[in-house]
């Protein structure tokens, strides 16, 4: 496994790696998401269908960073890894898109479906039949309840409660204490650091 990326989830995945016994040469090139641009894939060697690349990079840009670094990568001809831990518990009936991330302690239940990009942190929950779109990311204890949607391009800060058959749209960065129900419609933005006092919630159109 060719790990490609920076900080917390370069590290992430390549502890992931480390740690499936069919993994026997992990290697890790450091990649931060403003270099990405100017990133020669020919510097990897040539791609082979022997060695999977997983690329390991954060929330940064609502993953869009992670997206280009994949984009890049695929039309190079590389093969995209998907890391799932073994201390992980998925359903034999959960289905993961490619260079899905699931970290130690994360459970995905029965018919629950996660996008392509999708990294979700330690001891998260997805719910039965529940489904996360592309390129999310999902930090430390996230929940998604059953039935529960979120779209692409999505971050949920540690410890978000998703109530059952809850939708999140597109877009969107959520980062509450609280428990979120009903819908959240495309580029809204909820975090206790936003710097207006007294502001709670934004919301902005974006085109996916």
């Amino acid at each position: 496994m060719l790990i490609v990326g920076d900080g917390v989830a370069a590290r992430m995945a390549e502890a992931i790696a480390r740690a499936r016994s069919d993994d026997d040469v992990v290697s890790v090139i450091e990649l931060a998401p403003q270099d990405i641009g100017g990133f020669d894939t020919s510097a990897l060697g040539p791609a082979t269908s022997e060695t999977a690349i997983f690329p390991a990079i954060g929330p940064s840009a609502l993953n869009f960073a992670r997206f280009d670094l994949w984009a890049k990568l695929k039309l190079a001809g590389f093969r995209i890894g998907t890391l799932i831990h073994p201390a992980a518990r998925c359903d034999a009936s959960a289905r993961f898109a490619e260079g899905v991330m699931v970290c130690a302690g994360a459970t995905v239940d029965a018919g629950a479906y996660v996008g392509k990009g999708t990294i979700i942190g330690s001891g998260s929950l997805i719910g039965i039949d529940a489904s996360v779109g592309a390129w999310c990311w999902l930090s430390t204890g996230v929940k998604i309840g059953p039935q529960a949607s979120v779209g692409s391009h999505v971050v949920l800060g540690s410890g978000m409660v998703l109530a059952d058959r809850a939708k999140v749209g597109d877009t969107c960065e959520i980062d509450t204490g609280t428990v979120c129900r009903g819908e959240y419609p495309t580029g809204t933005f909820i975090s206790p650091e936003f710097p207006l006092p007294g502001a709670h919630l934004m919301r902005a159109s974006r085109e996916a």
